[in-house]
C-alpha cells in the first residue's frame, strides 16, 4: 500500500494544496516556498501532534490534512486486529481509504474518514445521534421512524438498539442512488482510530539542518534509533532473539489474565500482581461498590528495544551522534540509507519464510529532506540510487535543490511550490 493523494489546507504558508504522489516523489522550488510544510504535514497526519496558533495559516480556520491509500492488500488488512478489520475494510472504495486530520483551532486533531453519505441532512451523525438521545427502548424506534418518515417500514421488528438503528440507516444508505449522496467527512467508528494505525505506513522524518526554534520538526523528525531499527529487523528472525520473543508471552501470561481456547478466563497471574490490583480496587470500591478493575500490562515489544539503539561516534570526543555536527550527522543518515538499500535483498528473502500468516510489516514513508546537504556530486548519485532501490518496497518523498534528483526514469512525480504574494493576504505556496 502506498500514499497516491493529499490535501493540505490552511498548514504554514499551504493556504491550499493538491498533490498527486507516486513511489518517488520530488518537491523542487525556491527556499521558504513550502517545500518542507508538505513533509511535515504528511508527518503530523500519522502522529496528530498538538500545534500552536502560529501554525494556521488562518487562525480562524481548522487544518485540514487528507490523504488517500490505494494498493491496500489483504496482507496490509491483516495487521489490524481482528475484531476491528471488517469495520475497516467497510471504509475502503475500490481498494482506497480516504482519511481526514482535521486540526481544530485549539491545537488538538481527530481524525476522520470520507464516505460518500446522503446529501440529506437528516442522515449526518451528529443529527442521528441527536435524535436518539435520551431514548431508551420503543422510543428509540419511534424516534427515527418519526425523523425518517419516508423508511419508516424499514425499522419494522429490529432490535431497539441504537448499534441496530444505525446498521438499518447504514443498510438504507447503501442502496441509495449516486446521485444522492456526497462526500463528506465522517468520525470514525469507537475504537477505529487507534486500530487503524496498524494499517498505516511508518513515516521517517530526515530533516534538514534544524533550526532549535522549530519546534515542531523537531518533534516530527525520526530519532537516528528509528533508522537503526530498521536494519535490525533482519535480527528479529534470529533463533536466540525468538526464544526471548516466546519469552515475552510468557511474561504476558504472569503478568494478565488471559482467555482459554473456549474462552475462560484463566488468571494465573503473579501473586504480587493480584495482590496490588487487589488494593487499589479495594480502594476504589469504597466510593464505588460495584467497579471493578482490572490491571494490564502489555508485554514490551522488540520494535521499541530497537527504536532505542544509539550510535556513538568517536571523533576525538566519543558521545551519541546527536552531539555532532550537522555535516557528521549527514554522513551517518547516508550510511544508514546504503545500508538499508544494500541489504535489502537479504530481509525480503528472510520475510518470504514467514508469509504464511499473509502478514506483512509496515512498509515506511521516507520523508527526506534535502538528501544532498553536506554531499559531495558523487555521494549525492550514490544516494540517489539508493533512494531509487528503496523507493522500490517504500514510498520516498524527497525536497531538492540539487540536478542530480532530477531523474525521469526513477521518478514517478515532480512537484514544484511557488511563492504567491496576494496584495489582499498573506503570502502562500502553491504547486
Amino acid at each position: 500500500m502506498r500514499l497516491s493523494y493529499v490535501s493540505i489546507t490552511n498548514y504554514r504558508a499551504l493556504r491550499e494544496c493538491e498533490l498527486k504522489l507516486s513511489p518517488f516523489v520530488c518537491i523542487v522550488g525556491e527556499n521558504n516556498a513550502g517545500k518542507s510544510t508538505i513533509l511535515l504535514a504528511l508527518s503530523l497526519f500519522f502522529s496528530g501532534t498538538k500545534l500552536s496558533s502560529s501554525e494556521f495559516y488562518n487562525p480562524l480556520k481548522p487544518i485540514r490534512i487528507e490523504v488517500t491509500f490505494c494498493d491496500i492488500k489483504e496482507e496490509d488488512m491483516n495487521r489490524i486486529p481482528p475484531e476491528h478489520r471488517e469495520r475497516i475494510q467497510n471504509l475502503l472504495v475500490d481498494g482506497k481509504l480516504k482519511l481526514v486530520r482535521k486540526y481544530n483551532t485549539d491545537g488538538n486533531s481527530e481524525l476522520l474518514c470520507r464516505k460518500l453519505l446522503p446529501k440529506d441532512s437528516r442522515f449526518k451523525l451528529d443529527t442521528i445521534n441527536e435524535v436518539l438521545r435520551g431514548n431508551r427502548g420503543s422510543a428509540l424506534i419511534e424516534a427515527i421512524k418519526e425523523h425518517l418518515s419516508e423508511y419508516s417500514d424499514m425499522f419494522n421488528g429490529i432490535q431497539a438498539t441504537q448499534s441496530a438503528i444505525k446498521d438499518k440507516i447504514d443498510e438504507i444508505i447503501s442502496a441509495m442512488d449516486v446521485s444522492q449522496l456526497e462526500e463528506q467527512d465522517q468520525s470514525l467508528p469507537t475504537g477505529i482510530p487507534n486500530s487503524i494505525k496498524s494499517l498505516f505506513p511508518e513515516p521517517i522524518l530526515i530533516p534538514a539542518v534544524k533550526d532549535v526554534t522549530d519546534d515542531i520538526k523537531t518533534k516530527e523528525s525520526a530519532t537516528f534509533g528509528k533508522l537503526i531499527s530498521i536494519l535490525l529487523k533482519n535480527v528479529e528472525n534470529a533463533v536466540e532473539v525468538q526464544h526471548i520473543i516466546e519469552s515475552f508471552g510468557e511474561l504476558h501470561t504472569l503478568l494478565n489474565i488471559t482467555k482459554s481456547e473456549n474462552g475462560d478466563r484463566v488468571d494465573n497471574r503473579l501473586k504480587q500482581i493480584q495482590q496490588i490490583e487487589s488494593i487499589i480496587s479495594g480502594y476504589l470500591q469504597e466510593s464505588f461498590p460495584r467497579v471493578n478493575l482490572e490491571l494490564r500490562i502489555p508485554p514490551p515489544e522488540l520494535k521499541q528495544v530497537f527504536s532505542n539503539a544509539e550510535i556513538l561516534i568517536d571523533d576525538g570526543v566519543k558521545d551519541t551522534v546527536e552531539t555532532k555536527g550537522d555535516g557528521l550527522k549527514r554522513a551517518v543518515t547516508f550510511a544508514l540509507l546504503r545500508s538499508y538499500a544494500d541489504g535489502k535483498k537479504e530481509v525480503a528473502s528472510s520475510k518470504e519464510e514467514s508469509i504464511e500468516s499473509r502478514v506483512i510489516d509496515a512498509p515506511y514513508l521516507f520523508l527526506f529532506e534535502e538528501p544532498e546537504l553536506y554531499l559531495h556530486p558523487t555521494a549525492q548519485r550514490i544516494l540517489f540510487k539508493a533512494l531509487e532501490k528503496i523507493s522500490q518496497d517504500h514510498q520516498v518523498i524527497v525536497t531538492t535543490h540539487s540536478p542530480l534528483f532530477f531523474s525521469h526514469e526513477a521518478i514517478g512525480t515532480f512537484v514544484k511550490i511557488i511563492k504567491e504574494y496576494p496584495e489582499d493576504d498573506k503570502p502562500y505556496g502553491r504547486p
